[in-house]
């Protein structure tokens, strides 16, 4: 039922056809003992669905990195994967769907304003995300604004929404889907929200 549901409203749109069998087959392997949105997104489907991707900040490296594969863990339900730092299959993604995306990494951090800055070019415009040190629920609420703001731009019927925090999914759907997955049961921390309501629910209180 649910895989057929997810079908109709084109939600395996981005996967060639063996990819969405091996997607189909995960779902249904995985989601016997799990209930509502659980079903689709959980860590044994998560790197069949080109729609996810992990984000995090990478406090080592000063990166933003966003992975679209994870890596099994036997403690945490989502953990991200080495070398997601290059973000390959975002960018790849966001070119399929009508974004050109690089990143001037790594993130740059002034001592004097205590303001770290990532700088992001999308189809040749640059944007800077300034936002306070420590404050990386104002990078990922930023950074997904823009995408979602450039995707208008060129009317794609395509939004990013945010699920969770760090690291978080960010989930690429239109409007049909969102609609209907939002209808699914989940959790308090698991609930797909707009960018706007991921901030509201997660930022941390101004320390000052």
């Amino acid at each position: 039922m649910l895989i057929d549901l997810l079908n109709h409203i084109g939600y395996f749109k981005y996967n060639t056809p063996d990819e969405k069998n091996e997607f189909e087959k995960a779902i249904q392997l995985y989601s016997s003992n799990r209930t509502g949105l659980n079903k689709l997104i959980n860590k044994f489907t998560f790197a069949h669905d080109k729609r996810s991707f992990l984000a995090d900040h990478n406090i080592d490296k000063s990166t933003l990195d966003i992975d679209q594969r994870g890596r099994d863990d036997k403690w945490e339900e989502f953990c991200i994967s080495a070398g997601s730092g290059n973000k390959i299959d975002f960018i790849d993604f966001l070119q399929v769907i009508g974004l050109s995306i690089a990143f001037d990494d790594p993130i740059k951090h002034d001592e004097k304003s205590e303001l770290n800055s990532l700088i992001v070019s999308i189809n040749g415009l640059t944007h800077t995300i300034e936002y306070p040190y420590l404050q990386d629920e104002l990078l990922l609420f930023s950074f997904t604004e823009i995408i979602n703001r450039e995707l208008s731009k060129i009317k794609s019927p395509e939004k990013c929404y945010i699920i969770g925090r760090f690291p978080s999914i960010l989930l690429f759907v239109t409007e049909e889907i969102y609609q209907y997955l939002t209808q699914l049961e989940t959790d308090n921390y698991s609930e797909i929200l707009k960018p706007e309501e991921w901030i509201r629910k997660f930022e941390k209180p101004d320390p000052g």
